[in-house]
């Protein structure tokens, strides 16, 4: 990830992004990541890091990749400038490409492992819990509903995903 010349150190996170996937149901996930067929298409999930001068801790600076010249438009142009050249230098297009491939292929096998025999019993189970009124069905409404205001970017990015 680059050092702007600056000395403004941006990293891009796609932890939100895996957490999102991993809170939603398997169909509406691979519905995301289906979307995801270039390499810029990743920039719309993923989160900018960036590092403190002072102290060097990591933070998430509320912005996406995609959106990252709106924010960046008090920087000085050399750091503009670089950043825009890394994003777009084929070594870091192969590696967006290359994290879309892995979480499809992550995605293809979390739904070969439920269509496995020993899934349908796990299924009839999570079938039952679902059906009794329990404690588990109020939890999974609620991390889906915070991980709809964590994650507002795929309601604004792609809207259509979530219809």
């Amino acid at each position: 990830m680059p050092v702007l010349p600056s000395g403004r150190r941006i990293e891009f996170s796609l932890d939100r992004f895996h957490a999102l996937l991993g809170q939603i149901e398997l169909h509406q996930a691979t519905r995301i990541a289906d979307a995801l067929r270039d390499p810029d298409d990743l920039l719309a999930v993923l989160d900018a890091v960036h590092f403190s001068l002072e102290t060097g801790e990591p933070y998430f600076a509320d912005y996406l990749a995609v959106h990252w010249e709106t924010y960046a438009n008090d920087w000085l142009r050399p750091d503009r400038e670089a950043l825009r050249a890394w994003l777009d230098a084929p070594t870091a297009r192969h590696y967006r490409a290359e994290a879309i491939a892995d979480i499809k292929s992550m995605l293809t096998a979390k739904a070969e492992r439920l269509a496995s025999p020993n899934a349908a019993s796990r299924n009839f189970m999570r079938s039952l819990r679902r059906n009794a009124p329990s404690y588990d069905i109020v939890v999974t409404w609620e991390k889906i509903a915070g991980a709809r205001q964590e994650f507002p970017y795929i309601s604004t990015n792609m809207p259509h995903l979530l219809s």
